[in-house]
């Protein structure tokens, strides 16, 4: 377990916590359009190990009701991402909500990983077919 936060806390430092900053769209450029998908993967990967299998799981485990577990684990994933403006903000809350939900019922992390890269990565293509990066 300590590889693994080792290895999130590295990709954070390195990339940065927010997939659609400016200066990182600069980083991929040199990526190609396949080469953010392990940046996708990682990102959600350490996201969701950190905010649903840590953090929802302990507040539970502490005596927390679901519900409040779900919101503050969302509402840290959220402030992790960053100063956006607040539209994205609430869109990250939802989805981060959802996540949670999804996590909640099937108790599964590996499910919300997989929907986070998927996300993550449609997120991070779309430049290339707007013509940005």
């Amino acid at each position: 377990m300590a590889l693994l936060a080792a290895y999130c806390v590295g990709l954070i430092l390195f990339f940065g916590s927010q997939p659609l900053a400016g200066w990182q769209y600069a980083q991929m450029r040199g990526l190609g359009r396949w080469g953010v998908i392990p940046i996708a993967l990682s990102a959600g990967f350490c996201e969701e190990l950190i905010y649903r299998g840590y953090m929802m799981t302990a507040l539970k485990r502490a005596g927390h009701p679901v519900w409040l577990a779900m919101v503050l684990s969302t509402l840290s994933f959220v402030l992790f991402l960053g100063i956006l403006p607040l539209p994205f903000l609430v869109a990250g809350f939802i989805i981060g909500m959802i996540w949670a939900a999804i996590y909640q019922k099937f108790s599964i992390l590996w499910i919300t990983i997989y929907i986070h890269a998927f996300w993550d990565a449609t997120v991070m293509l779309i430049p290339w077919g707007a013509g940005e990066p």
